[in-house]
């Protein structure tokens, strides 16, 4: 036996990581049953070594809430405007992103535009947005004056020692200036 040309046509599994002697050939129906068996509940959720918890991202969390509740099947407004739609959505209520099926709603598509789109009377932190002190920030969104500052805290609080060493340079500068 040549071991170039076995080299050539053998790979491994994808699957299990076998050694398979020759391109095209596939596992049988009992070696599939029995390697999804072996792999059944060893990655999901918090024992995969990629699972970020409350850290989630927007489609990753919609995807998690399909998977553990199913989709969504009805509308659960009490003013829904439609009988039967075709498509329902799961919709968080708090805005917060949890993993907790008390802030998710099932609502139709219509529905959950109204709920997403109204004017919100909160900022992103919960904090009651008046007429006078709300920002624009640099990403376009309303930011409240509570939230400014709390944001400049931790800015500061981040980065004292650069600023700190920034204004004792410029008074050095000053000083060197006037004498």
């Amino acid at each position: 036996m040549h071991l170039h040309r076995f080299a050539m046509v053998a790979r491994l599994c994808g699957l299990c990581y076998t050694l398979v002697m020759k391109r095209g050939s596939k596992h049988s129906v009992e070696t599939k049953l029995k390697m999804s068996k072996r792999r059944l509940g060893k990655w999901i959720g918090k024992k995969n070594h990629k699972w970020k918890g409350n850290k989630v991202g927007y489609i990753a969390l919609h995807d998690w809430i399909k998977r553990y509740y199913g989709k969504a099947s009805k509308c659960e407004s009490e003013d829904c405007a439609y009988k039967n739609p075709r498509l329902y959505h799961w919709a968080n209520i708090s805005g917060k992103y949890k993993r907790d099926i008390s802030d998710w709603k099932q609502l139709c598509p219509s529905c959950h535009k109204k709920m997403d789109w109204r004017p919100s009377k909160f900022c992103r932190n919960g904090h009651l947005l008046k007429r006078v002190g709300i920002f624009i920030d640099n990403r376009g969104s309303r930011i409240c004056k509570a939230c400014k500052r709390l944001n400049a805290q931790i800015d500061y609080a981040r980065h004292k020692d650069a600023i700190i060493e920034r204004v004792n340079r410029w008074r050095r500068s000053k000083v060197s200036v006037k004498a």
